[in-house]
């Protein structure tokens, strides 16, 4: 069987920072407000761009990264929170933008909120390991800032838009996709949302249902009380250990969920790629922006072994494991 392994990173580097205080003026808020209420000073803001945009121009970075034609795909996997809109999927105008006509892909959604990307990646591993396809484009965009409600500042001020890509396949080199984990908690469900858009409330939702809100205590006491132990099973079942990691990239959710992943995890700083103050909360996007990040900033030693973790609404948990080539 073939080993499936991420052969080129890309992202929307493109996207003006926001300072917090430009939305401490904007929201008619004390100065310092927002920094303080989420510990987010800056975030990429998509002004004047859409979703579909942000999606292309990281499948664009990541295909260059592997030094493969868009041609020579087989499948486009879109991820979002947030899609483009409700039906159809967003993945065609990617297929579109990236100048793939009728036919060319097979290109749809996986919805896994801030997720999507690590479960598009574990679908894309195995299509290609087990020969289906030969080259998959993961990509994950987001617009979260046109769907925020400013009258909850510590939700609405921890994100960020952005979008990130990968292109898997089956070529030598890059980064081996070891196991990838997921586990749902459905206790958590009404924890975080965006209401509607859906058949829930169909035509007659309420203003205040267009905008995402989310209840950050309940879900910290549920990430608190059981992702440490989702996170040892599914090193355990690698036969791992966390020393044996490298390196740490999670999903960017706040600085204040990082730190507290730090203390559950016993993670050692200089270990875990922290972009949280000055990308905010990028939903989907946020894993594979974490990740191109740290390929580009030399962080990705030869032969390292790296913990992609998160959490997303619903609650799922999620884990991927990743192997660096090593040298020569």
């Amino acid at each position: 069987m073939a080993t499936a392994s991420i052969l080129g990173t890309g992202r929307a580097a493109s996207l003006a920072p926001v300072a917090s205080a430009t939305l401490d003026r904007y929201h008619d808020l004390p100065p310092g407000h927002v920094a303080e209420a989420t510990g987010v000073h800056l975030r990429p803001r998509a002004i004047g761009r859409d979703q579909v945009e942000l999606a292309a121009e990281a499948g664009r970075a990541a295909l260059a990264d592997a030094g493969l034609e868009a041609g020579r795909l087989d499948a486009i996997l879109h991820a979002a929170a947030v899609p483009y809109q409700t039906i159809p999927a967003t993945a065609p105008l990617v297929q579109l933008a990236l100048g793939l006509g009728d036919g060319a892909v097979a290109a749809y959604d996986v919805g896994a909120t801030c997720l999507g990307f690590l479960a598009a990646l574990q679908h894309a591993a195995a299509m290609v390991e087990t020969g289906r396809w030969s080259h998959v484009l993961v990509v994950a965009s987001e617009k979260v800032s046109d769907n925020l409600d400013w009258r909850d500042p510590a939700t609405a001020g921890l994100f960020g838009d952005g979008a990130g890509a990968a292109v898997v396949g089956s070529g030598a080199g890059g980064l081996r996709l070891g196991p990838i984990a997921l586990s749902t908690h459905p206790s958590g469900y009404e924890a975080a949302g965006l209401p509607a858009g859906g058949t829930r409330l169909g035509a007659l939702a309420p203003p205040h249902a267009l905008h995402f809100a989310m209840d950050g205590p309940a879900l910290f006491a549920l990430t608190r009380r059981r992702f440490g132990a989702f996170v040892s099973r599914t090193l355990e079942q690698a036969g791992l250990t966390m020393e044996e990691i490298d390196l740490v990239l999670p999903h960017q959710a706040s600085p204040a969920a990082l730190r507290l992943m730090v203390r559950a995890l016993k993670v050692p700083e200089d270990r875990l790629v922290d972009l949280s103050a000055t990308h905010g909360n990028q939903v989907a996007a946020s894993l594979p922006v974490t990740l191109d990040h740290a390929r580009r900033e030399g962080r990705i030693a030869p032969g390292a072994r790296v913990l992609m973790l998160g959490t997303a609404a619903g609650v799922t948990f999620g884990a991927g494991i990743l192997e660096a080539a090593p040298c020569g």
